[in-house]
């Protein structure tokens, strides 16, 4: 299988650019071609997965007005489609972003969209002022998403929250196809231990819902209160400033980690005590700690619940920050429980969500496609 894998920028190891590059190996894994698209990558990225793709970059960086982006993005993806209609693909996997929906109606061949979500700021409270000005600006953008989407042949989604969140917006039912996560990196590391530390991972946006972490750890009593470490591969400097002021204020330990290597992400998951997933109605969860045999804190919302098994591979609470402090503290204070529901999320975790069985759903959805068109074609 020949596969077109269109997606915007390569930039950041944030979570839906390491769910594509992870979701593209598995298929590459399993003997498939994957020529990869995008609108930029970095050259450390670039570095990384030189070897293992061809990678071709349409030179396009980002500039403060969104509708010039959407210009220049709308004529770099139709130059581009012309030269992939031609090239011999079976198929084209779009990875969902604000520009990379632009493409579906230019591409002649069978279209898989993976969509984690629609956009959000369109159909939900918006949670800041600078996202209310973004809303206003991209009005546009809503019904322009509306219409690129009908010419995918086929919606993929994250988990069956998210799948039911595409068919209320775009009245088109899509097939869950859940992330995975690689247990080879992310396992149990020998000799490293625990620390009183709790983890967060998420960029520094609202609906990260860092605050309430933060405001939950200050619940918890200050001589037992733990560590707090968030991973962000995105913020301003002005929500980290927020943070740290409001940690401070409450008396929490905060550390604020941007860019770390690999073998860090994963001792970090090895040392924390609990990672906690406070998100904002996310709808998928790539619960990496139980890979590590560490237990999660989370928001019984989303994709959280379908991923975490409440009082087995950890807690799903209200979101109500006496009662997610309450979990953390338990869970602090019951290190042989911890530890039990460490071991069962990584056995969770091989049964249900490696990049391998990733790979085996995905590669049966995208065949599914290709002999649809061909179908059509006879």
């Amino acid at each position: 299988m020949k596969i077109a894998a269109i997606t915007n920028f390569l930039n950041t190891k944030s979570g839906a650019q390491l769910a594509f590059l992870n979701m593209m190996s598995s298929l590459r894994g399993r003997g498939c071609d994957v020529n990869i698209y995008c609108l930029y990558i970095t050259n450390e990225i670039y570095t990384e997965i030189k070897d293992e793709f061809n990678i071709i970059s349409l030179g396009f960086k980002e500039h403060k007005i969104p509708f010039i982006n959407d210009i220049i993005a709308s004529r770099k993806y139709k130059r581009i489609s012309k030269e992939i209609n031609k090239k011999g693909y079976d198929v084209a996997f779009i990875n969902h972003y604000k520009y990379s929906v632009f493409i579906l109606p230019l591409l002649k061949i069978p279209k898989v969209y993976y969509c984690y979500e629609p956009p959000r700021i369109f159909y939900e409270p918006i949670v800041s002022k600078e996202r209310k000005i973004l809303k206003v600006a991209t009005f546009y953008r809503k019904y322009r998403d509306r219409y690129c989407i009908k010419h995918a042949d086929l919606i993929l989604s994250s988990s069956d929250y998210s799948r039911e969140y595409v068919w209320k917006v775009y009245g088109t039912f899509s097939i869950t196809n859940p992330l995975g996560v690689d247990i080879r990196k992310y396992r149990k590391i020998g000799g490293v231990k625990k620390e009183n530390m709790v983890l967060s991972v998420g960029v520094l946006l609202p609906h990260k819902a860092h605050e309430f972490t933060i405001r939950s750890i200050g619940l918890v009593p200050k001589e037992k209160r733990p560590k707090l470490i968030i991973v962000a591969a995105l913020g301003s400097e002005g929500e980290k400033k927020r943070l740290y002021k409001l940690a401070k204020i409450l008396g929490v330990n905060l550390e604020i980690k941007e860019y770390i290597p690999d073998e860090e992400f994963v001792k970090l998951h090895n040392k924390a005590k609990v990672v906690v997933i406070p998100f904002l109605v996310e709808p998928s969860v790539e619960p990496v700690a139980l890979a590590c045999e560490t237990p999660i804190v989370a928001v019984r919302e989303g994709g959280a619940r379908e991923t975490i098994i409440h009082n087995e591979t950890g807690i799903l609470t209200n979101r109500d920050e006496k009662e997610f402090a309450k979990a953390i503290g338990y869970l602090l204070n019951k290190p042989e429980i911890a530890q039990s529901m460490g071991k069962k999320g990584r056995e969770w975790i091989k049964e249900n969500f490696t990049w391998e069985i990733c790979g085996e759903n995905l590669e049966r959805n995208l065949s599914k496609v290709i002999e649809v068109h061909l179908d059509g074609k006879r």
